[in-house]
């Protein structure tokens, strides 16, 4: 905000505790002529009147979490400073639209239907608060061919009934957007709600996007037909047939989202559909996102047929190494079959903890990437009956995505803190076979850099990526042949970055032995990053024979360090000026 407005708006912020606000707003901005009297209040300038109403209504240092509600006692108290201050305000409708609509949910009726009218016939975008009162719902609602953008929070019964009664009551042709969440107090959870029928009198042609959290709604009719966006979060339990079947009728869907608590895999529903169910093409698909119990998440991916260009995020709940999630698998090796990332971009992750594996690749966002970024996480519940999981999941899902074309020559990598805090299973120790099977079968790829996120992934990885020590002492001169020298893990690692790595003495300890059993391969450590990391000290970092360090994007060594062959060895992220080239 203009420092110059402060004082007007803090005249008239509602905790002001003066009385004399309409004065000193009334005359703290009128245009001072160089000579001659100054000019009376009703000269005003309508830009500046504009500048202090919206200095108002904006998010700024003068009141930076000030709630809408208050926001909106400010306003209506600038408005009332003089009948010149009304009459700019009342003819200005976009003032009193959106969050300032929306707070005076919490008021009366009248004045509800006066702002309506302050609108002067501009389309209303309004969100219903979860404390409105039912009866200005209504009101609001009475003038819903003019909504644009409705979005409502819906907390008792009442409020539920007012919008069961609503939006059946008439037809919205200008509604773009349409969002309901509704969340009962827990005295009141077991309202049974009814999904409304013949909604908006299935008249909502410009509709283009519907968000429902935990809301039932009947998709039986035509009026969805012209969605781009669906999201349906927390959806009851109902057949996941029936989802498919309104989705037919969405043919021009860009984005979708179904997502559905993982804490009920008893229910009905999660059983597998029909073998002779037809499968649902969505040639426009460009986001898919499922979370959903296992038997959910392998009929969706079994019957939903996206196009190439489609990013796809999913979540199995209650994971287990049975018939649907090898048909998940199944499903996302074939879908990466043609997978293929350019060199220098894009990165592959992997993060699991004790309750989910979580393993994602990602491409350059362009539009003829195909599928620029595939995400599969599985998740079971935190006990220690379900602890084995982790051993028998993992190694598949690593697997699965092997099935790429070409990945990215980047890899983050990712350890949840309680890996390492149950000292009575040793988990740090029974992965480390499965890891290095895992970072071998990798050596094909390329992967040129390497990223630990954390303390407890630098922990885990640092023995795994260190060369072997028969490989160091192997003598070329003695070698016959009679002993097979054993394979190093992703012998091509050039850039290496920590990120939020505390770098106590142990750990620069393990830093310099990665370093070192690296520098005596064909391809050593050349670029060194730390970003974030605590007890990083340049003295420190300067016995390591590293091309280039960097620590928070600044140079704290000399590129030319004679002691490492930098020739022909250029880092992926290192950007050539015409003075290095020289």
């Amino acid at each position: 905000m203009d420092p110059q407005y402060l004082p007007c708006v803090a005249s008239i912020s509602p905790n002001h505790p003066q009385r004399t606000w309409r004065r000193q707003a009334c005359l703290a901005f009128l245009p001072m002529p160089s000579d001659g009297p100054p000019p009376r209040a009703y000269t005003l300038n309508y830009e500046t009147f504009m500048l202090i109403m919206f200095s108002i209504l904006a998010d700024s240092d003068f009141w930076p979490s000030e709630p809408w509600d208050l926001r909106a006692i400010a306003l209506r108290r600038a408005s009332q400073i003089c009948r010149h201050w009304r009459h700019f305000s009342i003819g200005h409708g976009s003032l009193w639209n959106g969050n300032i609509l929306s707070a005076s949910l919490l008021s009366s009726p009248e004045w509800v239907q006066e702002l309506i009218r302050r609108l002067n016939g501009e389309d209303i975008d309004v969100f219903i608060p979860g404390r409105a009162n039912p009866q200005n719902i209504l009101t609001l609602l009475e003038h819903l061919p003019r909504i644009r953008s409705l979005e409502m929070y819906i907390q008792t019964p009442e409020a539920w009934q007012a919008l069961e009664f609503a939006v059946q009551a008439k037809p919205a042709p200008i509604l773009q957007r349409f969002s309901v969440s509704t969340r009962f107090e827990k005295r009141r959870r077991f309202f049974r709600r009814v999904a409304p029928r013949n909604i908006f009198w299935g008249q909502a042609p410009n509709l283009q996007q519907l968000r429902l959290h935990n809301t039932p709604i009947d998709f039986s009719g035509q009026v969805f037909g012209g969605l781009t966006e669906l999201v349906l979060d927390a959806m009851p339990f109902e057949p996941i047939t029936y989802v498919l079947d309104s989705l037919r009728h969405m043919g021009g869907l860009r984005k979708l989202c179904i997502t559905r608590p993982q804490d009920n895999a008893t229910s009905y529903t999660n059983v597998t559909p029909p073998v002779h169910s037809p499968t649902l093409p969505l040639p426009h698909l460009i986001e898919l996102q499922i979370s959903c119990p296992i038997a959910d998440c392998a009929t969706l991916l079994a019957l939903l047929i996206p196009n190439k260009a489609c990013s796809m995020a999913i979540t199995v709940g209650n994971g287990n190494l049975g018939k649907q999630f090898r048909s998940i698998l199944l499903r996302i090796k074939k879908i990466l079959q043609g997978w293929s990332c350019e060199p220098l971009t894009g990165y592959q992750s992997l993060r699991f903890g004790t309750t989910y594996v979580d393993y994602m690749i990602q491409g350059p966002e362009t539009i003829s990437q195909e599928h620029p970024y595939i995400n599969l996480a599985v998740s079971w519940p935190r006990d220690s009956r379900y602890l084995e999981n982790l051993f028998t999941l993992l190694p598949p899902v690593t697997r699965a995505f092997s099935r790429c074309e070409s990945l990215p020559d980047t890899l983050k990598l990712y350890v949840d803190e309680d890996i390492f805090t149950d000292p009575q299973q040793d988990l740090h120790i029974r992965l480390r076979h499965p890891l290095s099977e895992w970072l071998l079968s990798m050596n094909e790829d390329n992967i040129h850099a390497v990223e630990f996120e954390g303390n407890y992934a630098f922990l885990l990885y640092q023995p795994l990526l260190k060369a072997p020590k028969s490989t160091l002492k192997q003598d070329e001169d003695s070698y016959d042949g009679e002993e097979e020298e054993e394979e190093v893990p992703l012998p091509f690692i050039g850039d290496v970055k920590l990120e939020s790595v505390n770098l106590d003495h142990r750990s620069l300890s393990k830093l310099g032995r990665l370093v070192k059993s690296r520098r005596n391969l064909e391809s050593p450590i050349i670029y060194l990053e730390f970003v974030q990391c605590g007890n990083v000290h340049p003295e420190t970092l300067a016995e390591f024979d590293v091309g280039l360090i960097t620590v928070d994007g600044v140079v704290v060594n000399d590129v030319d360090n004679p002691d490492v062959d930098m020739d022909g060895w250029d880092s992926d992220y290192t950007v050539q000026t015409p003075s290095d080239e020289e």
